[in-house]
């Protein structure tokens, strides 16, 4: 009985349909993202939320980078109210500085696309 019942939950697992499969890979390469935050002693705990298209990316920390591979074609990143629209282009790289910025009181997020060479500066690549 022990037997049978492994045996049935063997083909159990092999019998399960795959769904996907038929799907060709696009052959197009992605463009690719950098957003990073350069380390500072000014609301080093705050942690940034990111969009893409209103979608939450991922979470930005003090000191961090990261990299996304998005699909081309035109793309709003937002950080709170400060909105970055690209058009990516495939295999191309683009740069995305996120920092907080002072005001009367507490300080606000900005997001901002900066140049490559900055960036590797920035982020001492």
């Amino acid at each position: 009985m022990k037997k049978t019942l492994i045996f049935l939950m063997i083909f159990g697992l092999f019998s399960i349909p795959q769904y996907g499969n038929d799907i060709a890979p696009s052959t197009t390469p992605p463009a690719v993202v950098h957003v990073y935050r350069p380390a500072s002693v000014a609301g080093f705990a705050w942690v940034f939320h990111l969009y893409r298209n209103n979608e939450k990316t991922a979470k930005i920390k003090n000191g961090k980078h990261l990299v996304l591979n998005v699909a081309a074609g035109e793309t709003t990143f937002r950080i709170k109210k400060q909105r970055v629209h690209l058009k990516l282009e495939p295999g191309k790289h683009y740069y995305l500085r996120s920092s907080l910025t002072r005001n009367a009181f507490l300080g606000r997020p900005e997001l901002v696309e900066v140049s490559e060479r900055q960036a590797k500066y920035e982020l001492g690549l």
